[in-house]
C-alpha cells in the first residue's frame, strides 16, 4: 500500500514504508489507501470531493494525513530547488550592492 501511496504522491519510501504515516502512527488499511489515492486522483482531474459517513469513522483522519503527505512531497520538491532559488537571490543582493556601494547587503541562509 506504501508503494502505491509514494508512486501517486511523489514520495520517498524508507525501508519499504512512508515513513510519514509511521512517524503519525497512523493506521494505514487497504480501505483507507484507497480513499485516499482516489481523492487525490479526482482533485488532480479538478473533480470535486464529498466525504461522509458516520461520527467517528475517520473522516478528519484521513484527510489529515493526505494533508501531510501532500505536503511532505511539496516541501521534498521546494528542497531540491531552495539552493537555486538561494544562490539566485545572493546573486541579484550582491548586484543590488555592487550598484549602490552605501549600502550593506547582509544575507543568512
Amino acid at each position: 500500500m506504501d508503494e502505491y501511496l509514494s508512486r501517486a504522491l511523489n514520495i520517498a519510501l524508507q525501508d519499504g514504508k512512508v515513513a510519514l504515516i509511521d512517524q503519525s502512527k497512523y493506521v494505514l488499511t487497504l480501505d483507507y489507501a484507497m480513499k485516499m489515492l482516489d481523492i487525490h486522483e479526482r482533485l488532480q482531474c479538478g473533480i470535486p470531493v464529498i466525504i461522509e459517513g458516520e461520527t467517528g469513522v475517520g473522516k478528519t483522519a484521513l484527510v489529515e494525513m493526505l494533508s501531510k503527505l501532500w505536503n511532505q512531497s511539496i516541501f521534498l520538491e521546494w528542497s531540491k530547488h531552495k539552493c537555486l532559488f538561494l544562490e539566485f537571490i545572493q546573486e541579484k543582493l550582491e548586484q543590488i550592492k555592487d550598484k549602490n556601494k552605501d549600502y550593506e547587503v547582509h544575507l543568512n541562509a
